[in-house]
């Protein structure tokens, strides 16, 4: 039994609404004086963390003290990770969010509104008057506050009402209008007890789906790439939304400080499914779809109130990149060689004018187009209609250049191997460029 442990066994077993806020304070200062929790540590952890909410205490007090705990334990490492909560206690994480769910239910039974703000974790419990919501959007926004937006803190949330999220600033948003069905259950200018929560990290969310992604692909990584955002109307549970009215969140994608050289593809909205993996919880798509995506930001619809956040495929890094590198750097010397070389044939006359040159000058130009697009094309996916297009070039002159080498694999073997009967073909050149140009025409039967 380590120090953390021993300290942790000496906190109260009758944990009451007399000592429950000086428990939870306690509890989150033994906590945040270990960076390192093995999995004995997590379990008692999760044991007074329980006993603590179960009180149902309603003061912010120990709401904060709860709030700086989950904190201490999404800044800590783990058993031996410091990227997610140890395998090896599988229903942590989703005890450490219901816990933390239920810590801000029982705030919301008092009147006044709340704002707990730490570097991992973050907290806003409001009372939205009635009026303000009846007819117009609801929009809470995080930004960043440190120069590399990897924490939150202080001043890092806002609500309003009826204005869109400020997509220049925010890290994440979650954006809704109420379904009438809700606010038939108030009455007047009755206050609506809302919360929302923000996750800088994913260590409460290890996805069973993301892990076996990248546990089957070395270069492949299925990854949380956004802030994780969640808004509950208390009391009320929010499904079915009409497609007129969904849930808008919006999302800086982020990607990891010392590797920014990877790609990023396969872009999914998700919520977390606290049923799936067997009760364990897990990222699932079902219910939100991206809308739009541009410059490092995505707009999901959801149809639902839960947590939210995007996920992507991560392909490569630094040792792709060197590939990359290499790769267009022999593209490019590729291009300059044939520039050459063509500038040579069609510059002499005696070169340019033997059939067999000009098939290889045919040739040449087609391989050259191929370089040409590869080099300056094949990252270009916006607009869609200039990545069709290059798309159909590459494909056309790919299909051009194994055709004019079947040509002169052809002549070669008419001037080499039938030398004694050799065949005279009229107008070579009219027929070999016939075969080789034309191959647009001939791809679709391939």
């Amino acid at each position: 039994m380590d120090q953390l442990d021993h300290d942790l066994q000496k906190l109260p077993k009758n944990i009451t609404s007399d000592n429950v806020a000086d428990v939870a304070e306690e509890l989150a200062d033994l906590v945040a004086n270990d960076a390192e929790l093995d999995d004995q540590n997590l379990d008692n952890i999760i044991d007074v963390l329980t006993n603590i909410v179960n009180v149902s205490d309603p003061s912010e007090e120990v709401t904060k003290s709860v709030v700086m705990l989950v904190d201490d334990i999404l800044n800590s490492t783990v058993g031996d990770s410091s990227a997610e909560i140890s395998a090896s206690v599988p229903e942590a994480p989703n005890q450490i969010q219901r816990a933390l769910e239920s810590q801000i239910a029982a705030l919301q039974t008092q009147p006044g509104n709340t704002t707990i703000e730490q570097a991992n974790v973050a907290v806003r419990a409001v009372k939205v008057p009635l009026d303000s919501v009846r007819h117009g959007r609801l929009v809470f926004e995080t930004v960043s506050s440190s120069d590399d937006g990897n924490t939150l803190g202080t001043n890092s949330t806002n609500i309003r009402t009826g204005e869109a999220p400020n997509l220049e600033e925010a890290e994440a948003a979650i954006s809704f209008q109420l379904p009438l069905d809700i606010l038939d259950n108030f009455e007047g200018n009755q206050a609506i007890p809302i919360s929302f929560v923000v996750y800088q990290n994913s260590k409460l969310f290890p996805s069973t789906i993301l892990a076996d992604v990248s546990r089957n692909d070395d270069e492949l990584q299925r990854v949380v790439a956004s802030r994780i955002i969640s808004a509950t109307v208390e009391g009320f549970p929010i499904n079915n939304l009409p497609s007129t009215h969904p849930v808008e969140l919006y999302f800086a994608i982020e990607q990891e400080s010392d590797d920014n050289t990877a790609k990023l593809t396969n872009i999914q909205c998700v919520f977390w499914d606290n049923d799936a993996s067997n009760g364990l919880g897990d990222w699932s798509d079902e219910g939100c779809e991206r809308n739009h995506s541009s410059d490092g930001r995505v707009i999901c619809h959801c149809y639902h109130l839960t947590n939210f956040a995007v996920i992507l495929d991560r392909f490569g890094g630094s040792e792709s990149y060197i590939l990359d590198v290499a790769s267009k750097v022999g593209c490019a010397i590729s291009i300059i060689c044939l520039m050459v070389t063509l500038f040579t044939y069609i510059t002499n006359r005696d070169l340019r004018t033997k059939p067999p040159l000009q098939i290889f000058i045919g040739f040449c130009t087609s391989l050259l187009s191929v370089y040409v697009l590869f080099l300056f094309g094949i990252e270009r996916t916006k607009p869609q209609n200039g990545c069709i297009a290059v798309s159909v070039l590459l494909h056309y002159f790919t299909l051009s250049t194994i055709l004019w080498m079947a040509v002169e694999s052809f002549t070669m073997y008419i001037n080499f191997v039938r030398v004694m009967d050799r065949i005279h073909i009229s107008k070579l050149m009219l027929k070999a460029s016939l075969v080789a140009w034309a191959d647009l025409v001939t791809a679709p039967q391939t």
